[in-house]
């Protein structure tokens, strides 16, 4: 193979073209190879800081792929991905500074290693806490009331618990979140609930008023472990869509 010169040149790019178009003619002889689903390139492509694979898998170590290209912090303890544009953007990510060819970025592996194993124990003692609560939510669940019976609840019913609950949330406004009923934001209807999204974990609201020159008003309801149910935050991502993070047992 080639020792690649200048990026951008044109003679460079024809080379690249010319290799490839034998590479593939020859491939069946070759075991090193690189797969990017839809093709093959040769093993020497990889991480050569050029984009060939369109999703940018064969450069996770270069911005070539930049924004779209994915690359890897090995040394953390929790894996961890960026975007091959923060390559070399002067900001230390990954604990060990791989990502910054340029610059010295002290060693933090070992304290973010601590952290995160600190961070896993307290996620482990939240879902312990919200088996033990939601083991007690249902067994306390009552069926005796008929309506909203063909509501979907889930497998084991367990979201019958939330059947006319309301929970409030408060920040520049007042919010009201109310499970198989209603989201508003003051006297705002955000949306009416419509379904359950991703394995129960989501729940989607629709049909909210309009906003000004704008579409109508929507929310996805995040669902995450945790041993009390109560709303954690909500934001608003894209025009008159709100996203909002809700803590509750029945997903532990």
């Amino acid at each position: 193979w080639y020792q690649r010169r200048v990026r951008g040149n044109y003679f460079y790019k024809i080379m690249r073209i010319t290799l490839l178009l034998i590479f593939y003619f020859f491939s069946f002889t070759l075991n090193e190879v690189f797969d990017c689903g839809y093709k093959v390139i040769p093993i020497e492509f990889f991480n050569d800081d050029y984009c060939d694979c369109y999703n940018g898998e064969d450069e996770p170590r270069t911005s070539a792929c930049s924004p779209h290209g994915i690359f890897i912090c090995e040394k953390e303890y929790l894996s961890l991905n960026i975007s091959s544009s923060k390559i070399n953007d002067g900001i230390c990510d990954c604990c060990d500074g791989r990502d910054e060819q340029f610059q010295s970025c002290p060693d933090r592996c070992e304290e973010n290693k601590l952290k995160s194993i600190a961070f896993l124990n307290e996620v482990n003692k939240i879902k312990l806490e919200g088996l033990k609560k939601k083991k007690e939510i249902l067994e306390k669940i009552s069926f005796d009331d008929e309506e909203g019976l063909n509501l979907d609840f889930g497998d084991d019913k367990r979201f019958f618990y939330f059947l006319k609950k309301v929970y409030k949330f408060h920040n520049n406004y007042n919010y009201n979140l109310e499970f198989f009923g209603d989201l508003k934001q003051d006297n705002t209807l955000i949306g009416t609930f419509k379904e359950w999204q991703k394995d129960y974990s989501q729940a989607l609201f629709e049909g909210g008023e309009a906003c000004w020159k704008g579409p109508a008003r929507s929310a996805l309801v995040k669902l995450f472990c945790s041993e009390i149910n109560e709303i954690k935050s909500i934001s608003e991502p894209s025009k008159c869509f709100y996203e909002i993070d809700f803590q509750t047992p029945l997903v532990c």
